[in-house]
């Protein structure tokens, strides 16, 4: 009983962690001001496409899709 009790805890907070994260990866996304960029994000880290299908939804391939990606993180952390 102690044991569930403590593993229930234990995923609550994880879930409500997990919230909070997604909370701040879709004020990260929604603060990107380029229209494709933004997409890309969502398709990528929201919906969870993998790289092939963002690709084939903006008409890039999928090598593009993660230079873009790589590219704009590289320009926030500067």
């Amino acid at each position: 009983s102690d044991r569930i009790k403590r593993m229930l805890r234990i995923y609550r907070e994880r879930q409500e962690k997990i919230g909070q994260q997604m909370l701040q990866i879709e004020e990260f996304i929604n603060g990107i001001s380029d229209p494709e960029i933004r997409q890309i994000f969502e398709m990528r880290f929201i919906e969870g496409r993998k790289l092939r299908e963002v690709a084939g939804e903006v008409n890039l391939d999928r090598s593009s899709i993660g230079k873009k990606i790589n590219r704009y993180l590289q320009i926030m952390q500067c």
